[in-house]
C-alpha cells in the first residue's frame, strides 16, 4: 500500500475512534479536536501544495530572468 493510502486510512481510523469515544462519553474533548484527524489531513495537504506552488513560481521567475540566462550562457559555454 502506498504512503498516501496509509495516511488516509490511519486518519480515518483515528477519526472514527475519536467519534466513538466522544459519543460514548469516554473523552470530553471539543468536537474540533475529535474531528481533527479529518480536517488536519486536508490542512496539511493544502499547506504542502502552497509551499510547492511558491517554490515553482520562484524557480520559474529565476530561470526566465534575462540576467540569469546571460550568466548561465556565459558560465556554461564550455569554451565556445
Amino acid at each position: 500500500m502506498s504512503f498516501a493510502g496509509v495516511c488516509v486510512r490511519s486518519c480515518f481510523t483515528f477519526g472514527l475512534a475519536f467519534v466513538v469515544l466522544k459519543l460514548c462519553g469516554v473523552i470530553d474533548w471539543s468536537w474540533w479536536w475529535v474531528t481533527s484527524p479529518c480536517w488536519g489531513l486536508v490542512l496539511l495537504c493544502a499547506v504542502l501544495y502552497m509551499i510547492v506552488g511558491i517554490l515553482v513560481c520562484h524557480c520559474s521567475q529565476k530561470y526566465t530572468d534575462p540576467e540569469f540566462m546571460a550568466w548561465r550562457r556565459k558560465s556554461f559555454s564550455l569554451g565556445r
